[in-house]
């Protein structure tokens, strides 16, 4: 959920800041998961029983389809709750994660001068690689 999200990594700085986007994320999820809850009670299911990620994409690219015509959403809504009633989970007993950090690794080293610096130093023809 969290990659799904783009949670793994906050983009803010300012400790504010990272309140407010790990407040927005979390409104988020509740925004979906309420959304899920009206679903299981329009298919007559347990909320837990239908897809948190199937939820989330059927949400996105409603959201997509209804950017031009918001006047849509209204009379598609129960379409929408309807599709998310059908991302159901499967019987998953004994379900358990790992508890460790799995970074992706990046094509590009990292920046470890100035932006300002390192195009300057492009522009004379240095590669970033060369200068570490």
């Amino acid at each position: 959920m969290k990659t799904e999200m783009q949670m793994e990594r906050l983009r803010t700085q300012s400790p504010a800041m990272v309140r407010k986007e790990v407040a927005l994320h979390l409104l988020a999820s509740n925004l979906i998961r309420g959304i899920m809850a009206e679903a299981a009670r329009v298919v007559e299911v347990s909320p837990r029983r239908l897809s948190f990620m199937g939820a989330l994409h059927t949400v996105r690219s409603f959201e997509e389809s209804h950017l031009y015509d918001p006047t849509r959403i209204a009379a598609d809504l129960p379409r929408l709750l309807e599709l998310i009633g059908q991302k159901r989970v499967g019987n998953r007993p004994d379900r358990s994660e790992p508890r460790a950090v799995k970074r992706r690794s990046k094509p590009s080293p990292r920046l470890k001068i100035p932006r300002r610096a390192a195009k300057r130093l492009i522009k004379r023809g240095i590669r970033l690689s060369e200068k570490a």
